[in-house]
């Protein structure tokens, strides 16, 4: 019985951390879409070309 409770809780371990890993690169790829458009955002309101607000 504690053997099968240790392979069990390792095999939920071993699909846990599989699982974080793809939620880890999918928050990566997340982090570096937003890093580039954050430095598009600011290279278009450095050439003042955005789009202007009404005062």
């Amino acid at each position: 019985m504690i053997r099968a409770n240790l392979q069990r809780d390792t095999a939920q371990a071993w699909l846990d951390l599989a699982l974080s890993e793809r939620v880890l690169t999918a928050a990566r790829k997340l982090v570096n879409e937003t890093e580039r458009q954050i430095g598009v955002q600011k290279a278009t309101v450095a050439s003042g070309s955005s789009p202007r607000l009404p005062a």
